[in-house]
C-alpha cells in the first residue's frame, strides 16, 4: 500500500508514476497513435504496477478525470443536437436491452467456467460501469473483489482494442485527423473555472442521490450541457481533455499488478475470453445501429462497444465520430444497467441460468 510507505518514498512514487502516464501519453501522441492521452498512461502505469512501482491514482484524481471529460463532453449537447438525439431514442433502448443480454450470457459463461455463485458472476458480467457492479455486488452479499477485477480487465481491454479499430475506420473513410479542431472556439479560462465549480457541486449533488450512476461524469455532463443551451458552442481546452484522459488511464493501468494475476490468472483468462466475446457479440448491434441509422461504422461501433462511457465517448471525440451520438448511447445503457441490475439478475435466475451455488 502506497500509504504505509515513508514519505519520501511515497512522493518518489507519485512523481514517478506521474511522470511515466504523461511521457506515455505524450510518446503515443508523437507516434500518432488513437486515443494517444489515455493508452500512453494506462500502458506506462500498468508497466509500472506489474514491478511494483506505481503509486495508486488518488480518488480525487479520479474523479477530477471522470468531471473533465464529463465537461467536455457535455458542451457538445445543444438543443440542436439533443432534438437530433431523440428521433435516435429506440434505437439506444433496442441497444441496451442486448446489452442486458450479452451480460446475462456473460454471467452464465461465468459460473461454469469459475464456478462462482450466481450473484458474482452476474455484476462481474454485467456491462455498466465498474464501480456501480462492484457496489452493488457487495450489497448484494457477492464477491466485490471478483467483481472489480473482471471489469477491470473487460474496460482496459476495449479501451485498448476499440480505439484502434475506430481509427482504423476513419482513415479509410478519409477524414483528415490532423484538421480535427480547426476553427473551435475553446471555452475561456474564466468560464472553464465558472463551469468547473458548478460542474463539482452538481457531482457533489447526485452523489447523493441514491442510484445516480456514473456520477462524476453524467452529472458534470449535464452541467455542461446547460451551459451549452445558453452560451455560444464552444469547446474544452485539450491540455483539460488531455489531462483527464491521463488521470483515467492511470487508474485503469495501476490495477494490472503481479498480485492480480497471481492470485486470480483464471479469473484474468475467463474475463479476457468473455470481453472478446462480448467485442464479437457488439459487432452485430454495431451493424444494425449502421444500417439502420446510416450512420458511419466508425461511430457505430464506438457506440454499442461493451467499454465505459467515459473511455468510449473521449475516443468519439478525440476521432470525431460524433461524440454526442456516442455517449447517449452509452447513457442510456448505462442508466437502464444500473437501474435494472437486481431485475435482470433475478431474471437469470428464474429462467434457471444462474444458480444460488455452483
Amino acid at each position: 500500500m502506497t500509504q504505509s510507505l515513508p514519505v519520501v518514498r511515497r512522493v518518489g512514487l507519485y512523481a514517478l508514476t506521474i511522470g511515466a502516464a504523461t511521457g506515455g501519453g505524450a510518446l503515443f501522441d508523437a507516434l500518432a497513435l488513437p486515443l494517444p492521452w489515455m493508452l500512453g498512461s494506462l500502458a506506462a502505469s500498468a508497466c509500472l504496477a506489474l514491478i511494483g512501482q506505481s503509486a495508486k491514482a488518488p480518488s480525487f484524481c479520479v474523479k477530477a478525470g471522470q468531471m473533465t471529460i464529463g465537461l467536455a463532453l457535455g458542451l457538445y449537447f445543444t438543443p440542436t443536437v439533443i432534438a437530433a438525439l431523440t428521433q435516435m431514442l429506440g434505437w439506444m433502448i433496442g441497444v441496451g436491452l442486448y446489452t442486458c443480454l450479452m451480460s446475462l450470457l456473460g454471467a452464465v459463461f461465468l459460473q461454469r467456467f469459475m464456478g462462482f455463485d450466481g450473484k458474482t458472476s452476474f455484476y462481474a458480467a454485467a456491462i455498466g460501469a465498474a464501480s456501480d457492479m462492484a457496489i452493488q455486488a457487495h450489497k448484494a452479499g457477492a464477491r466485490g473483489d471478483l467483481v472489480a477485477v473482471s471489469h477491470s480487465i473487460r474496460v482496459a481491454m476495449v479501451v485498448s482494442i476499440i480505439p484502434v479499430i475506430a481509427a482504423d475506420l476513419v482513415g479509410q473513410m478519409g477524414v483528415n485527423r490532423s484538421a480535427l479542431g480547426s476553427g473551435v472556439l475553446y471555452l475561456p479560462w474564466l468560464q472553464t473555472i465558472v463551469l468547473a465549480v458548478a460542474a463539482l457541486f452538481a457531482a457533489l449533488l447526485a452523489d447523493r442521490i441514491r442510484g445516480f450512476p456514473n456520477v462524476w461524469v453524467l452529472a458534470p455532463l449535464l452541467a455542461a450541457l446547460v451551459s451549452a443551451a445558453l452560451l455560444p458552442e464552444h469547446r474544452l481546452h485539450p491540455v483539460l481533455v488531455a489531462a483527464g484522459q491521463i488521470m483515467l488511464g492511470w487508474n485503469l493501468g495501476q490495477r494490472f499488478t503481479r498480485e492480480l494475476f497471481a492470485e486470480s490468472p483464471r479469473l484474468a483468462v475467463a474475463a479476457a475470453l468473455m470481453t472478446l466475446a462480448f467485442l464479437g457479440l457488439s459487432l452485430v448491434m454495431a451493424l444494425s445501429v449502421h444500417v439502420g441509422l446510416q450512420m458511419n461504422w466508425a461511430t457505430s461501433l464506438v457506440a454499442t462497444a461493451p467499454g465505459g462511457i467515459a473511455e468510449m465517448a473521449i475516443t468519439a471525440k478525440v476521432l470525431n465520430l460524433d461524440p454526442p451520438t456516442v455517449t447517449a448511447f452509452h447513457a442510456v445503457r448505462l442508466v437502464m444497467m444500473v437501474t435494472g441490475a437486481d431485475l435482470l439478475m433475478k431474471l437469470g435466475f428464474y429462467l434457471g441460468w444462474l444458480k444460488d451455488d455452483s
